[in-house]
């Protein structure tokens, strides 16, 4: 991706979960903020090749909060930070694919718009999740 995004930096959790933080900049300070890859289950409670993407801020806990606000005044460089992690994390599992479901319409648009951009011929690795589950769109 080509666009300003801020640097990341990789770490793995428990298993089957994949890590990437970074620092928001902007009027407000550094917020720190954390995306995360968790691998999902089948019905036996094997693991499968799909993640759920989630991204927000990092709690003082280091929990991630999905349901604030930050308004740094960067959310396009946030964006793009998200789309090229989810660019490296599909480079790295490249038989994974990624479900995203927005907590925030706003967030659900903007990060289609710039995931579009990911340079894959299978763009169908990354799968959007209305808010109530509803539908399932492919980007």
């Amino acid at each position: 991706m080509q666009q300003n995004s801020y640097d990341l930096s990789a770490s793995s959790g428990e298993s089957g979960v994949y890590i990437y933080s970074f620092q928001s900049i902007g009027p407000k300070g550094i917020i720190l903020k954390k995306i995360e890859f968790i691998q999902l289950h089948d019905d036996s409670g094997l693991l499968i090749p799909f993640f759920n993407l989630a991204f927000g801020d990092t709690d003082a806990d280091g929990s991630l909060k999905d349901h604030v606000v930050s308004d740094n005044g960067d959310m396009e460089t946030v964006l793009n930070t998200v789309a090229a992690a989810v660019e490296d994390f599909l480079i790295k599992k490249p038989r994974s694919q990624c479900l995203r479901s927005g907590a925030d319409g706003i967030q659900n648009v903007a990060l289609s718009a710039q995931t579009q951009e990911i340079p894959f011929s299978d763009n169908e690795r990354l799968l959007s999740v209305g808010p109530r589950g509803r539908h399932m769109e492919t980007l």
